[in-house]
């Protein structure tokens, strides 16, 4: 199952997950970062899963708005968790993918502690020990 990662904002509507006709709920806001799978082309919508229920959108609204996520390989069981290696420093925010049983997690160092993506939200967690020079992680 190819997991998908949402470069921008976009609104969906829900779909019935027994039928996937779509529900006479109001459109839905998917937050950038969010994590999508399952997403298939049908017709000139695209439908898709997000937090596990089954969401449709304009297959261009899509195409847009997705950016593929790398697959981690499967831990050691009983394995430390650790990050990454991150990619060589440059402007602005470097993201490192942590090794998590639980799903696609994410962080970056900024000023005053650290940036958290997971699970489609992202928090702040300060940690007054690490220095931040702007450019590296």
């Amino acid at each position: 199952m190819a997991k998908l990662t949402l470069t921008k904002t976009i609104e969906a509507r829900k779909l019935n997950p027994r039928t996937r006709v779509p529900t006479a709920d109001p459109p839905v806001t998917i937050p950038y970062g969010a994590i999508i799978t399952e997403a298939e082309q049908v017709g000139d919508m695209d439908n898709f899963t997000y937090l596990g229920a089954w969401h449709q959108c304009a297959h261009g609204v899509l195409q847009a708005a997705i950016e593929q996520v790398a697959a981690a390989p499967p831990a050691e069981a009983g394995a430390k968790a650790a990050p990454a290696p991150s990619p060589a420093p440059s402007a602005g925010l470097q993201w490192e993918t942590l090794a998590s049983n639980w799903g696609e997690v994410r962080r970056a160092k900024v000023p005053g502690g650290w940036l958290v993506v997971a699970g489609g939200g992202v928090t702040f967690l300060p940690d007054p020990e690490h220095a931040w020079d702007g450019a590296s992680v």
